[in-house]
């Protein structure tokens, strides 16, 4: 398994070449078994023409999507145009690429849609409008259950209807494009929720959807203003901004660390009955714990989540990566440019690598796919260890 990268800011058709050009000196001749490739939506009408220069130039398989902001192995453009552009070589692997519109995806779950037998995907990469990410992950988790799913939501256009998501060399506004692979292929992930909890963890004792009513048989909003009162004045002020709610995804484990809760939005407060609207349904008797998102949390938890992930790939170590970082990270939240993308370079060194800054991201948490934000979620793609399960 052979990866290779490139970024180019070089506007036009002129600019996507230069992506070509540099991928393959390093990848040499031959077929070419998956391309993704991240723009600015100033490049998309080139990127047609492009998408068949690499048909030509053997690439059986690509998909990629705009994005308000470029990541490449080299660092993060956010200012100003710029593509990016994964290819590589899966020896024992097929891949499938797709395209789904909005009313496939919110139908009877079809796994025709995916192009590959049912529960045979072992990894997918999946790129979607902002209305049908979650149609999409219940489709894959019906269909191909076993399989890792990673990757976020179109970018980078004025309004949604301007974002870009490219299958091959056809162009579409919305629903959704992947490419789903299947055999000698192993992904291991990263979803850092960049929040650090406070408080005391408490019993969901009522619930209406997706109103949190109680806590420990108290309104859910008297019993925040009491966990906020433990709070250091620099916290506080952040409550304003930054809250959010952790859901404790194993109910069974003694103690809670990084990766043991699915991080949710709290919606806003309904102060007259004291509820809380929060951005996912929760059920009666599930664990909670409120959370605050700040950048030293979330480089701590970058940070500790890389660590374990290098770990996990020491004896098989990843071909290549792709990153997902939400559009509410980088400079303008951590201070300082290439913030994620530095911490993975600082683990895993130059690995070849793409992606962009999205409008939500996709991965998953305790073996479930989610649709999250103010994550940034990276993707290692590996073979498979010698051995393993197939």
């Amino acid at each position: 398994m052979k990866f290779a990268s490139a970024i180019t800011m070089t506007p036009g058709l002129d600019g996507l070449r230069e992506l070509q050009i540099h991928c393959l000196a390093e990848l040499g001749d031959g077929n070419l078994d998956l391309g993704v490739l991240f723009f600015d939506p100033t490049y998309s009408s080139d990127v047609e023409a492009f998408a068949r220069e690499l048909e030509a130039a053997g690439l059986t398989s690509l998909i990629g999507t705009t994005g308000r902001g470029i990541v490449e192995k080299a660092g993060e453009c956010e200012a100003g145009p710029a593509a990016s552009l994964l290819l590589g070589r899966l020896p024992g692997c097929y891949v499938e690429t797709f395209h789904a519109r909005a009313d496939q995806l919110a139908g009877e779950p079809d796994h025709r849609i995916f192009g590959l037998p049912r529960d045979s995907g072992r990894a997918a990469i999946v790129l979607s409008d902002i209305y049908c990410a979650r149609d999409l992950l219940r489709n894959l988790e019906r269909h191909q259950p076993r399989i890792t799913a990673v990757g976020g939501l179109a970018s980078g256009g004025a309004h949604p209807d301007a974002h870009c998501l490219l299958r091959q060399g056809a162009l579409y506004s919305d629903g959704a494009v992947g490419a789903v692979i299947a055999g000698n292929i192993d992904c291991v992930t990263v979803v850092s929720q960049g929040c650090k909890p406070f408080g005391r963890r408490a019993a969901v004792t009522e619930v209406k959807e997706h109103y949190l009513i109680s806590l420990r048989g108290k309104p859910a909003v008297d019993v925040l203003k009491e966990e906020i009162s433990s709070l250091t004045d620099d916290d506080h002020e952040r409550v304003h901004n930054a809250l959010h709610l952790g859901v404790v995804m194993d109910e069974t484990q003694k103690s809670f660390g990084r990766g043991d809760f699915l991080i949710r939005n709290i919606l806003g407060i309904i102060p007259q009955v004291r509820y809380l609207a929060v951005d996912e349904r929760l059920r009666m008797g599930q664990t909670v714990q409120f959370h605050l998102r700040d950048p030293g949390a979330a480089e701590e938890d970058l940070r500790e989540l890389l660590g374990a992930a290098v770990a996990q790939c020491a004896e098989q170590p990843p071909a290549a990566g792709l990153l997902f970082s939400c559009i509410a990270r980088g400079r303008a939240f951590f201070g300082k440019a290439d913030h994620d993308l530095g911490l993975v370079r600082e683990q895993l060194g130059a690995l070849p690598l793409a992606g962009f800054f999205c409008n939500g991201e996709i991965g998953p948490v305790a073996g479930k796919h989610y649709l999250h934000g103010y994550t940034s979620v990276l993707c290692l793609l590996r073979p498979k260890k010698q051995g393993g399960a197939q």
